[in-house]
């Protein structure tokens, strides 16, 4: 294996973890800046901006209905996605609140743009019966399949490779942590606490485990057998795979409305069931680990 592979590889999650596209695409995209965003001393977070400033830039776009430019925004935006954590990995520049901003911008792009394309002229004059409900039920299952599948892979690194970078903070160390940011009067950091501690109890721990656990190696090896399988079935709820649909849909855009009907109907009825289809068998397995 070569330097560069070996660094790739390095840059990487755990693949269990990683959705597809990303492994194939958007990771060997992002590996070729990630070099320069280390020499530039770019931190994580200020590339997680660059993701924010280019998904808020595809929206405009997409509102103008400047289709392929938007496409071409989102991709960038999905590669400075997968650039932060990489670089984070690299470089060992973590800290409580990096994963959370990095969900945080990405809702507030993902949303943005989903509001801007239903309020822009294209569906004035190529008219869809209840398009916004149509709409509004697929961006709420995208941002639940999201948040879930990214709870789960919080519970699988727990069990599988504890310590790992994604691992976050208990509900009690948030807590803690809140306290310590309301004093400083840090506004921003007490939000994102906030985010942390919703996500933690209603996508993670839920109200019945309040903590985290601490595996043994022989148990950390009998959740890899039994989890990974039913991990890569969740790897197919992240948000990579959404967010190309919606590319592909709005490359299609300029021609005919139907690409953009079939994501909203693939995100509400096949990626449902899907979703439906690996909680219940996540849960099978976790509560016998």
């Amino acid at each position: 294996m070569t330097n560069q592979n070996m660094t790739f590889e390095k840059s990487l999650k755990p693949a269990a973890v990683e959705e597809w596209l990303d492994v194939v695409f958007y990771r060997k995209l992002a590996h070729k800046l990630v070099p320069l965003f280390i020499k530039l001393k770019f931190s994580p977070n200020m590339i997680s901006g660059l993701s924010l400033a280019s998904g808020l830039l595809a929206s405009l776009f997409v509102f103008h209905e400047h289709f392929w430019a938007s496409a071409l925004c989102m991709v960038m935006a999905i590669i400075f996605d997968c650039s932060d954590g990489q670089v984070a990995r690299l470089t060992g520049n973590k800290n409580p609140f990096g994963r959370i901003i990095d969900g945080v911008f990405d809702m507030i792009w993902i949303v943005s743009f989903w509001i801007l394309l239903d309020r822009s002229p294209y569906f004035t004059k190529h008219p869809i019966p209840h398009i916004t409900l149509l709409m509004s039920t697929a961006g709420f299952f995208f941002v639940v399949h999201c948040w879930r599948y990214d709870g789960v892979k919080i519970k699988y690194l727990e069990r599988v490779q504890p310590g790992y970078s994604d691992k976050d903070l208990d509900l009690s160390q948030i807590r803690v942590l809140l306290k310590e940011e309301w004093k400083k009067k840090n506004i921003l950091t007490c939000f994102l606490c906030v985010c942390m501690a919703f996500q933690m109890y209603f996508f993670v721990r839920g109200k019945h485990q309040k903590t985290s656990i601490f595996p043994s190696l022989e148990q950390q090896e009998e959740a890899r057998l039994n989890l990974t399988p039913v991990m890569r079935l969740w790897s197919w709820l992240g948000e990579s795979h959404h967010n190309t649909l919606m590319i592909l849909g709005i490359l299609l855009a300029p021609w005919t409305p139907a690409g953009l009907l079939f994501v909203f109907f693939y995100i509400t009825i096949p990626l449902n069931f899907l979703w439906i289809v690996s909680e219940w068998k996540w849960k099978k397995l976790y509560k016998n680990m």
